[in-house]
């Protein structure tokens, strides 16, 4: 496509993008995303659990499975968000390096 360096679409595309995240950011926002959801999965066992054996007392048992859950699901998240952290700057360093794949 010729005339799209100075067109109106990347001079929104550029005002739109984002800097860069910091890696405190990444991992954080992953974890927060992992002890959600790995708490709500727990509570959600919890209650059926719960009322299951003693419907009185399910709100514990909400609480029992669905807090250690959520603990989990967090320290999943920040291995998770180290492991995509790993990756993003292994790919960075191979695209500054000026290596080829044939060695050279």
């Amino acid at each position: 496509m010729r005339g799209i360096e100075g067109s109106a679409v990347t001079e929104v595309a550029s005002r739109c993008s984002r800097p860069p995240r910091s890696a405190a950011h990444l991992l954080g926002r992953v974890a927060a995303y992992g002890a959600a959801g790995f708490g709500v999965l727990g509570g959600i066992v919890g209650l059926v659990i719960g009322l299951y054996g003693y419907p009185p007392t399910a709100w514990f048992a909400v609480l029992e499975i669905g807090v250690p859950c959520a603990v989990i699901g967090g320290a999943l998240g920040v291995a998770c968000g180290a492991f995509a952290l790993g990756l993003r700057s292994v790919r960075t360093d191979d695209r500054g390096s000026g290596r080829t794949s044939d060695g050279g």
